[in-house]
C-alpha cells in the first residue's frame, strides 16, 4: 500500500512541470486574444471618428468634512 502512494506522488511530481507549462501558455494565449480585440475595437471606434478616454471631468461636489464629537 505504501508504494502504491509514493509511485502516485512521483507521477505528479512528473507531470507538474508539463502542467505549469500548459497553464502558460493557454494564458498567454489568451493574453494575445484579448489584446487583439481590443485593438480592434479601438481601431474600428477611431475609424468611426469616436473620441476615446474621458472627454469631461465630472464636477465633483466638495463637502468640509465633519468629525462626530
Amino acid at each position: 500500500m505504501a508504494q502504491r502512494v509514493v509511485h502516485r506522488r512521483r507521477t505528479r511530481c512528473r507531470r507538474r512541470p508539463f502542467m505549469l507549462h500548459l497553464y502558460t501558455a493557454l494564458a498567454e494565449k489568451e493574453h494575445r486574444q484579448i489584446s487583439e480585440r481590443i485593438r480592434a475595437e479601438l481601431a474600428a471606434r477611431k475609424q468611426r471618428g469616436e473620441k476615446l478616454g474621458i472627454h469631461e471631468m465630472p464636477a465633483m461636489r466638495l463637502r468640509p468634512v465633519t468629525w462626530p464629537r
